[in-house]
């Protein structure tokens, strides 16, 4: 889950697994931009990514493959949900200045996420030990 907080309060933003997957890409690698083929590449030879959705229980499949058109895509929505989550928190943002575009040094878009982002881990209880 992905939650903003603002003057103490928490809002949800509402994103779907493989939004997840590149927001938290995102904000791990928020320093420099990354190209979306760069992002790609990163998400597709990650251990932590690769290995994603692998201890869930049933027979869906829950890994993602991400390819650079999908990164394209997922910054775009990505921004659309941050557009709609800001005011309900009483945030005047713009999405676009928060998850930025910037023009490498190969001319190509990098995306860099402007936040700071704290990771909280919840363990949750085995469910055989009950």
């Amino acid at each position: 889950m992905v939650y903003l907080v603002h003057r103490g309060r928490e809002t949800v933003v509402p994103l779907p697994v493989t939004l997840l997957i590149v927001f938290d890409f995102l904000a791990n690698h928020s320093r420099l931009p990354q190209s979306a083929p760069q992002i790609a590449m990163a998400i597709h030879s990650d251990p932590f990514y690769i290995r994603h959705g692998a201890n869930a229980n049933g027979t869906a499949k829950l890994t993602r493959t991400i390819n650079k058109s999908a990164v394209k895509e997922c910054v775009k929505r990505i921004r659309q949900t941050l557009g709609r989550v800001f005011p309900a928190a009483g945030l005047a943002l713009d999405p676009v200045v928060v998850l930025a575009s910037e023009e490498t040094a190969t001319n190509q878009v990098g995306y860099r996420l402007r936040a700071t982002v704290e990771w909280l881990h919840v363990d949750h209880p085995d469910p055989s030990s009950h």
